[in-house]
């Protein structure tokens, strides 16, 4: 009997690192997945912040006057 014994535990030792392989697989996969979409989200803030930053630079040259009230003017001022 003693080995049977040691013929399942060898068994259930094998299936136990089997299933803490695929585990592990699995993980590395989620985890890949995770980082690629926070890479693409950082990615795109820095575009959206590109964007700003020209905004911010061009200033009153990205301003269309002719079209301005004074009060929009004076608006246009404070946000830029």
């Amino acid at each position: 009997m003693d080995w049977f014994s040691k013929i399942f535990d060898t068994w259930y030792g094998y299936s136990d690192g089997i299933i803490k392989h695929r585990q592990k697989t699995v993980d590395v996969d989620d985890q890949l997945t995770k980082a690629e979409r926070e890479a693409f989200r950082i990615m795109q803030e820095q575009k959206d912040g590109k964007k700003s930053v020209v905004e911010k630079v061009l200033g009153k040259r990205g301003v269309d006057l002719d079209g301005l009230t004074w009060e929009d003017w004076l608006e246009e001022l404070r946000v830029g």
